[in-house]
């Protein structure tokens, strides 16, 4: 799958703002705890970390483990994403160790989630860093990368967000 995805910085006022209007859209609104292990394979850093480096993530939310491989594949940030679920956080961990992959660091966030169509919203408030709202839409190819941008920002838009507001840093 392609993850194609903008993050925006929020102040107090717009995150509540936000926070508002998606819980007065939706009924199926998620709340979790997410605490994740970012890995790098060969390096001990995001110094020494290059665009199109993979990612493995260790995400452990309630009793859920999910193991995240991430690729970028462009400037804007798309990424090739593949999850599954995990038995065992610690012998996922020491895999990761014999095959090079070196924790460089954790994130822990509190997670609001929303699906609405094929677009996910994720309003986080990420430990140390803030808050941010993430719109993200997985796509199957590379096909229809500009387009889903688009939808993207025009529905940031609806939430009172512009190209102004993106984040290019990622959490970790």
């Amino acid at each position: 799958m392609i993850e194609v995805e903008r993050k925006f910085r929020l102040s107090d006022q717009q995150k509540q703002a936000i926070e508002e209007k998606l819980q007065s859209r939706h009924r199926d609104v998620v709340t979790v705890r997410q605490s994740d292990k970012v890995f790098l394979q060969g390096i001990d850093s995001f110094a020494e970390f290059k665009q199109g480096l993979p990612i493995m993530r260790l995400r452990t939310e309630d009793d859920t483990v999910t193991l995240t491989y991430k690729r970028c594949i462009n400037d804007t940030g798309d990424t090739v994403e593949h999850e599954l679920m995990i038995g065992d956080a610690d012998t996922m961990q020491a895999i990761l160790d014999e095959m090079d992959y070196r924790l460089v660091t954790r994130v822990g966030k509190d997670r609001l989630e929303v699906k609405e169509g094929s677009i996910v919203f994720a309003l986080d408030t990420v430990d140390e860093l803030g808050s941010f709202l993430e719109i993200e839409i997985l796509a199957e190819n590379t096909d229809n990368l500009s387009g889903l941008e688009r939808q993207i920002m025009e529905t940031a838009r609806v939430y009172g967000l512009t190209e102004a507001d993106i984040e290019p840093k990622k959490y970790d």
